[in-house]
């Protein structure tokens, strides 16, 4: 007997996910796929999420020291080294397990003096890429937090966008612009558990194509300064994009023929 392909609830609750139904199932499976290779590597998700309990540097009580681990199945060797042994890079390797978990321990005898809150240090690692220094994923401090930045994707064009991100960073430092204070964050708590009141305090990114080139139009000196961008360059691009737009609105969405054509 066929086995019968069973809906997602998500997809029976919103009419308007059908016409995508299988691009929901697909991420879906992706979802089941990571979930289930998080629960083999690390037991269970709450395991997984608790990951800085165990990883970066933990306190040793009992053997009077800190434990520095850091999670990198593909490396094929592993370094730390920072201010506290003048920056050599070969002099503390660090041992993996059968997870890819590598570690090491510095004693308190040895590095007492010199591993303290604040220290600096970096990971030096031999990938299939070669060699690669990297600051560590698990750091616990605002000042060694690492921040990723993810909003550009493969359609961009990387000359433009990877420009502009750096003149927009170099613009908040000129200004000293406070992201936090202007309602952009970063972070460190779920955004949906606060009330409405004080969601309305955050700021949002454009929503749209043409709400982003409205965005670049009434605001883009930090791009023009020093010549970076020139102002042809920029009015060129939003020309140009707002000949997509329309285009694009010309085009009937899958949606519009479920709703209204397919009768």
């Amino acid at each position: 007997m066929k086995e019968l392909k069973q809906t997602l609830p998500i997809i029976e609750n919103d009419e308007w996910l059908k016409p995508v139904e299988e691009e929901v199932n697909r991420r879906h499976a992706m979802y089941l796929s990571r979930l289930e290779d998080i629960e083999k590597s690390s037991g269970s998700i709450v395991d997984y999420a608790n990951g800085h309990r165990y990883y970066g540097w933990q306190r040793d009580e009992v053997m009077k020291g800190w434990w520095f681990r850091e999670w990198l199945p593909e490396a094929k060797d592993v370094y730390i080294f920072g201010d506290f042994n003048n920056w050599q890079r070969t002099e503390l390797r660090l041992q993996r397990n059968r997870e890819g978990v590598w570690s090491i321990f510095l004693p308190d005898a040895m590095y007492a003096a010199r591993l303290t809150d604040g220290s600096l240090y970096k990971l030096h690692i031999h990938g299939n890429n070669g060699w690669r220094d990297r600051i560590p994923a698990y750091a616990k401090t605002p000042k060694m937090r690492r921040f990723e930045l993810r909003n550009p994707d493969a359609t961009c064009n990387p000359y433009f966008c990877y420009a502009a991100i750096l003149m927009a960073g170099l613009d908040g430092i000129k200004n000293k612009i406070d992201p936090h204070k202007e309602g952009w964050g970063p972070y460190d708590f779920n955004l949906f558990h606060l009330s409405d009141e004080e969601k309305k305090k955050l700021q949002g990114l454009p929503t749209s194509l043409e709400e982003a080139l409205d965005a670049l139009e009434q605001d883009h000196d930090y791009l023009t300064a020093g010549g970076v961008f020139p102002e042809a360059l920029l009015r060129n691009f939003i020309r140009n994009k707002r000949s997509e737009c329309r285009q694009m609105a010309a085009i009937p969405h899958p949606a519009e023929f479920e709703r209204y054509y397919n009768l």
